[in-house]
C-alpha cells in the first residue's frame, strides 16, 4: 500500500477537523433555536428582622462553657455583680440563674464590671472580669475562684491579674497550650486610649501572670 506524503496527511487531518467544527456549530445552532433560557435566580431575602433568642434578658459580652452535661454562661449583667446561668442546651430562656458574687463598695473594682469569663482550669472554676472604681481609665482585670465544685455557688475574690506595667485592661481570659497557661486581654499601651492592643503573657497559675506581656 502506497504511503501518503506528509503534506497530504496534514491536509486530510485539517479537513477532518474543519468538518467536525462545522457539524458542532450546526448542532449547537439547531439546539439553541429550540432551547428556552432560564431567567437568572434573584434572591429577595426575608422581610422583617431575624431573631434567634437564647435568653430573654439582656446578656451582652457572653461567655459560655460546657461541662458534665450543662452549659454555663456569664455576661455583663448590670455592671454591679456577676451572674451565672445554667442550662442543658444553649437555650437559656428557662435557665437557672444565680448571682455568684458582688463587689464591696468603694474599691478599685466596685463599678463597671464588664465581660466576665467563666472557665474551668486545672480542676477549679474561675471567673475573670474587668472592673473599675467608676472611672473607665482605671479598668483592670480581676479573678474570682469558686468555693466549691459547683460553678453556680459562691466565689471568692482572688485579686487583680496584671503584668508589670499594670495598664488599662479588659476582656481577659486564660488559655492552655501545650501544657502551659497564658493570659490574654485587651489593653492600652500607655495611660490614655491612644491605641488598644491585644496582649498575651505566661502564667504561673490561674491567678498570676509570670512574665512581661507581648502585644499581638
Amino acid at each position: 500500500m502506497k504511503k501518503l506524503g506528509k503534506r497530504t496527511s496534514i491536509l486530510i487531518a485539517s479537513a477532518c477537523l474543519l468538518i467536525i467544527a462545522i457539524v458542532a456549530i450546526w448542532m449547537g445552532s439547531d439546539r439553541m433555536g429550540s432551547r428556552t433560557v432560564d431567567a437568572p435566580v434573584v434572591y429577595h431575602g426575608h422581610g422583617g428582622t431575624f431573631k434567634n433568642t437564647l435568653a430573654e434578658m439582656d446578656t451582652p459580652d457572653p461567655s459560655v462553657v460546657y461541662k458534665d452535661g450543662y452549659y454555663y454562661m456569664t455576661f455583663t449583667h448590670n455592671g454591679a455583680d456577676v451572674m451565672v446561668m445554667k442550662s442543658r442546651t444553649l437555650d437559656f430562656r428557662q435557665a437557672q440563674s444565680n448571682t455568684v458574687w458582688q463587689p464591696p463598695m468603694d474599691t478599685a473594682y466596685s463599678a463597671n464590671l464588664w465581660a466576665p469569663e467563666i472557665q474551668y482550669i486545672q480542676g477549679k472554676w474561675y471567673i475573670y472580669f474587668a472592673a473599675d472604681d467608676g472611672l473607665n481609665e482605671n479598668h483592670r482585670m480581676y479573678v474570682l475562684q469558686a468555693d466549691t465544685d459547683d460553678p453556680m455557688g459562691d466565689y471568692t475574690f482572688k485579686g487583680q491579674v496584671k503584668d508589670e506595667t499594670n495598664k488599662w485592661a479588659i476582656d481577659g481570659l486564660a488559655m492552655e497550650h501545650d501544657g502551659k497557661l497564658y493570659f490574654v486581654w485587651s489593653g492600652w499601651e500607655g495611660d490614655v486610649n491612644v491605641q488598644q492592643n491585644t496582649y498575651i503573657a505566661p502564667m504561673n497559675d490561674p491567678l498570676t501572670i509570670s512574665w512581661f506581656a507581648c502585644a499581638a
